[in-house]
């Protein structure tokens, strides 16, 4: 499995290294809604509000729907997870 790329976006008016849980989908393979799963699971288990990472998006059918935005950091511990 090839590494998960992330990009630059600008996050609390920083530039920040991010990756979206879409991204990590479609990298991985998996469910969004799974890897949405992975991701409320790791940040509980850290202590970090998931509302300061969720977004919302439209799909292609014109719905919102929830989705993650990860800094490096925290797409690095959930890297490290998914490639156990």
């Amino acid at each position: 499995m090839e590494k998960m790329t992330a990009k630059i976006i600008e996050l609390d008016g920083q530039e920040v290294f991010c990756i979206t849980s879409l991204q990590i989908a479609e990298q991985t393979g998996k469910d969004h809604k799974n890897v949405m799963r992975d991701i409320k699971v790791m940040l509980q288990g850290l202590e970090i509000d998931t509302l300061k990472f969720e977004l919302i998006y439209s799909d292609s059918m014109n719905r919102s729907q929830d989705m993650f935005v990860l800094p490096e950091r925290e797409a690095m511990i959930l890297s490290d997870l998914i490639y156990r």
